[in-house]
């Protein structure tokens, strides 16, 4: 075992998206009209709690954070298998094989599982995102042994009951078609699936059919082939003792042996050559929602910080950004608007988001393209730079306030760099860099002129475009009824 001594966090690094994320999505304190304050240039050294790691034989890699502030325990499971080994036809089985791992084990029936976790005022959940599957439980510090041991029991000896399984499908069913009653959310699954295209798994929604489809079979294949130590990584944080965390999970999950399956081939994201535009009609709604995608970069891209840095000044620095000054303040026409980049470990995208009456559209979306030219050719100032760069190293110490934020600093270092020494890196990172830096990165990675559009509205609206939109001649625009299923763009769609 391996007892790593205090260090001072200097910042984060470049592939710690999750964290990032956290920071730049806090609402801004710099925007015109808000209390000045003196802006941070320099680092905050932190001092990083204590931390343990060791890796069993089997592969799982244990690591310990010390909080001894409160009595309070934190223990999650990474797996990293998530929706991208999702079988074609078969989307959302990721999610669903992970919804069902406590309702029921070979000792524990869900209800007694649910009990168990209640009784001592504690959670217990477990989900699927794109990349990783993850399973927490947080409890008071004394209940740390039964936790570990309802942790082990829903990841180990889930038995995937057929009543269960019926339950939920219609749950998840459920929530597919409240999804098509929900334009934003709509909007949204039209905007993945035509940028992404039906080749990649991120351009495949999940629907009825692709619930409908599943058997427990399945469900039992993929905890087979997809849930196993190697590569996984069980974080604990808080008020423990590192050496009885560690006996305690070897004791557990030392005779746990997989996956099964090697892990899922990642399809690359294509490339878009050209903008193309999709209309999802909708009849009868009085305002419109607006999609744009672009292609990104992976969140270990080398102009990582450089680029989040630039999309808080453009699109998601909350009220200061340049997007919500230009489109809704100066011009009124949204309530609100935001970019971001998407935060995979492979090239993925840039995306924006908004909504406006219908009335306003044209104008709206004009004011987007001519507000992302402008960003594209001139680049940020270097008052907008400091400010950001300020927002940065002045709530980045705030990650180690809690232990959600602990565990997210650690977890994503571990992911992207199987270690924690990038985490002495960042605030430098964050001080260092220039207006040629950032500038350059946006050059680089931003393209004003080369979008995958998605528009939700009235197709009445449609047909008053007074010209191509975002290039597309209006004719060349595809249209699709809100009520059919969601595709995948391919090649020759129009």
């Amino acid at each position: 075992m391996t007892r790593q001594r205090p260090i001072a966090l200097r910042c984060l690094p470049a592939p710690l998206a999750g964290i990032l994320a956290l920071l730049l999505a806090a609402p801004s304190v710099w925007a015109g009209g808000a209390i000045q304050v003196p802006l941070i240039t320099e680092p905050q050294p932190i001092a990083v709690p204590p931390v343990t790691h060791e890796t069993l034989a089997n592969g799982l890699q244990v690591w310990v954070v010390e909080r001894h502030e409160q009595p309070i325990a934190l223990f999650t499971l990474v797996l990293p298998r998530g929706k991208l080994a999702d079988p074609p036809g078969k989307e959302g089985l990721a999610a669903f094989t992970a919804a069902l791992l406590k309702q029921g084990t070979t000792s524990r029936t869900a209800e007694e599982i649910a009990e168990a976790i209640e009784f001592v005022g504690g959670s217990l959940t477990s989900s699927a995102g794109t990349e990783n599957t993850v399973i927490s439980a947080q409890v008071v510090a004394k209940d740390a042994a039964l936790a570990l041991e309802l942790m082990a029991d829903v990841v180990l000896n889930p038995t995937f009951p057929e009543a269960e399984v019926a339950l939920l499908r219609q749950q998840f069913i459920g929530a597919v078609r409240q999804q098509k009653d929900d334009p934003l959310a709509l909007a949204s699954v039209h905007a993945a699936a035509f940028f992404y295209g039906a080749g990649h798994r991120l351009g495949r929604p999940e629907t009825e059919e692709s619930y409908t489809a599943m058997t427990r079979d399945d469900i039992v294949a993929f905890h087979r082939d997809h849930y196993g130590p190697r590569e996984a990584i069980f974080l604990a944080v808080g008020d423990l003792d590192p050496q009885w965390v560690v006996q305690e999970v070897e004791r557990l999950f030392g005779s746990w042996q997989g996956p099964a399956a090697p892990p899922p081939e990642i399809q690359p994201v294509p490339r878009l050559e050209a903008s193309r535009v999709r209309w999802v009609a909708r009849p009868g709604q009085t305002q419109v929602q607006v999609r744009l995608r672009q292609n990104g970069p992976a969140r270990t891209a080398e102009e990582w910080v450089a680029l989040q840095v630039a999309n808080q000044i453009l699109g998601s620095g909350g009220f200061a950004s340049r997007l919500m000054q230009a489109i809704r303040s100066d011009l009124g026409q949204t309530y609100g608007i935001w970019s971001q980049y998407t935060t995979y470990r492979f090239p993925g995208a840039w995306e924006l988001a908004t909504f406006t009456r219908n009335e306003s559209l044209w104008a709206t979306l004009e004011a987007i393209h001519t507000e992302l030219r402008r960003f594209a050719e001139e680049g940020v100032t270097e008052e907008e730079l400091a400010k950001a760069k300020s927002q940065l190293l002045g709530r980045f110490p705030l990650q180690l306030e809690t232990l959600a934020g602990t565990a997210a600093l650690v977890t994503d270092a571990i992911l992207d760099h199987g270690s924690l020494d990038p985490i002495t890196d960042v605030p430098e990172q964050v001080a260092a860099l220039t207006l040629a830096d950032v500038n350059g990165a946006i050059r680089a990675h931003l393209d004003p002129e080369r979008f995958a559009v998605v528009l939700l509205g009235d197709p009445a609206v449609l047909e008053t475009a007074p010209g191509p939109i975002f290039g597309v001649p209006r004719e060349q625009v595809e249209i699709v009824d809100w009520t059919a299923p969601v595709r995948g763009y391919r090649p020759g769609d129009r």
